[in-house]
């Protein structure tokens, strides 16, 4: 129905298509993810790692920071961040996520070899079947750069 606009809109909605396809899988593939970090609540572990400030504002010794004890009673930002953060410093040991992440990545370039195809042959049929203007035109190289006068460009064919 589009084709005869061209093939540059057949394109982009095939790929405006493609690429909610693509954001679909990858977020049902990180949704495994979020669940681990949002079970997580360890983000006051960051506080005492590398920093003794973090210590002071808090006042908690390294043991304290150490068995959670010492976390402050309000920590829910943790949780609604859903980051790698939530575990705490060197507390991530989890296999899965590491592989949803690589599976993630295998999808995407799967997708935009297979998009790739689909839209190379989308727009050879498109252009197959209709006409433009480009259907009529030639390609000319080598005229004389002084070349205006019609008569000149006559004479060089």
């Amino acid at each position: 129905e589009f084709a005869e606009l061209g093939s540059g809109y057949v394109l982009y909605f095939q790929f405006l298509a493609a690429l909610g396809v693509t954001l679909l899988a990858l977020f049902i593939l990180q949704i495994p993810v979020m669940v681990m970090y949002g079970r997580e609540d360890y983000i006051c572990g960051w506080h005492s790692h590398g920093s003794e400030a973090w210590q002071d504002s808090f006042k908690m010794s390294s043991t304290e920071v150490a068995d959670r004890s010492g976390c402050p009673e309000d920590n829910s930002a943790g949780v609604f961040y859903l980051t790698p953060g939530n575990f705490g410093p060197d507390q991530a040991t989890s296999d899965v996520i590491p592989v949803l992440y690589t599976v993630s990545v295998v999808v995407i370039c799967v997708v935009v070899f297979y998009a790739y195809q689909i839209l190379v042959i989308t727009d050879r049929k498109v252009d197959a079947e209709t006409t433009s203007p480009s259907d009529f035109a030639v390609m000319v190289s080598g005229l004389p750069a002084l070349a205006t006068d019609e008569k000149q460009i006559m004479q060089f064919f």
